[in-house]
């Protein structure tokens, strides 16, 4: 595997500081059987009180649907239903969670900022793609 992405993450404290429940884009061709993944290590202790990470287990193989710019499962809108089937796990410093990039996934709001590292990895050979929706009706 081969790095890509890598960003530092900052959580800023406040209710703007939820992140919904989303996927991320696509960006191999998973499609010819490609997965790309993300690393994301803490660098502080996280919880519940500060943007604990939380993860629909198996969604990365509910569809197939193309994931990037304009584009987005319809779904995924059901924050309600999603929700409640969330597993959220809490990290010690250091630690790092690994997930699918078709995975919905998302946090809480935090009342302090939040730091975190990220990673994202394909495979070594495998091409980056970027879809995007062109118009109303073209992917």
């Amino acid at each position: 595997y081969r790095a890509f992405i890598r960003p530092f993450l900052c959580k800023f404290p406040g209710e703007g500081s939820y992140f919904e429940p989303h996927r991320d884009w696509m960006y191999v061709d998973e499609h010819r059987g490609v997965s790309s993944f993300v690393f994301f290590v803490a660098l502080e202790d996280i919880d519940l009180e500060n943007g604990q990470v939380c993860v629909l287990p198996r969604s990365h193989r509910f569809d197939d649907m193309l994931r990037g710019t304009d584009l987005w499962s319809p779904w995924v809108a059901h924050e309600a239903v999603l929700r409640d089937r969330f597993e959220t796990f809490s990290l010690k410093a250091g630690q790092v969670a690994v997930w699918n990039h078709a995975a919905v996934h998302g946090s809480n709001v935090t009342s302090d900022p939040r730091f975190a590292a990220g990673m994202w990895v394909c495979p070594e050979d495998a091409q980056l793609v970027h879809f995007r929706r062109i118009d109303g009706t073209t992917s």
